[in-house]
């Protein structure tokens, strides 16, 4: 079961497509080709919710005997996992520790079995360490995750656009005015 905080997602995400924001971006920057304008806009939303972290989500992960690796899943198709925030497991929040490290300094993470106390990030989503066994199988780690819109997104999630709209459009303007051609 996932659970979702409330300011963004009840069952769906409901979406704002960028076209909606060109009227108040032409106004100023009116030379730029429609899909520099979209790039535009969607670099501002991910810079926003790169910097901010205002986006996220969490997601209750079941572990599983013997198995380490959690693939942490995106909300939608248009969302890309940014950067794992926490791990939680029975109420308490697990130690991050760097992959690179864990070998050097703590070898025994990796070679002992129990309740996780340490997690780092992979591709996909979390390494637990210790490696549960049969008694913490079905037990629950609750990972949150700030997301960015996909690179090729054309549309964001509703209540970020109406919270951060002057924003994501003052944003949008700098980026096009930036650019040789577009004012």
């Amino acid at each position: 079961i996932t659970i979702r905080p409330l300011l963004f997602w009840a069952i769906e995400m409901a979406a704002t497509t960028y076209d909606s924001l060109l009227p108040f971006i032409s106004t100023e920057v009116n030379e730029a080709p429609y899909p520099t304008a979209i790039s535009a806009i969607n670099f501002a939303v991910r810079r926003l919710c790169l910097e901010s972290s205002f986006w996220f989500d969490y997601e209750d992960v079941s572990l599983i005997n013997g198995v380490s690796d959690y693939e942490v899943s995106s909300p939608s198709a248009s969302s890309v996992a940014r950067n794992v925030k926490s791990v939680m497991y029975r109420g308490r929040e697990l130690t991050p520790v760097a992959e690179y490290r864990v070998a050097k300094e703590t070898p025994w993470l990796l070679a002992n079995t129990g309740a996780p106390t340490h997690y780092y990030v992979t591709n996909d989503g979390v390494h637990v360490m210790p490696t549960p066994t049969q008694s913490e199988a079905g037990s629950v780690i609750r990972v949150k995750t700030s997301f960015v819109p996909a690179i090729d997104a054309k549309a964001a999630d509703a209540s970020l656009i109406d919270r951060f709209a002057e924003t994501v459009i003052s944003g949008a303007k700098a980026k096009l005015m930036g650019m040789v051609g577009t004012v």
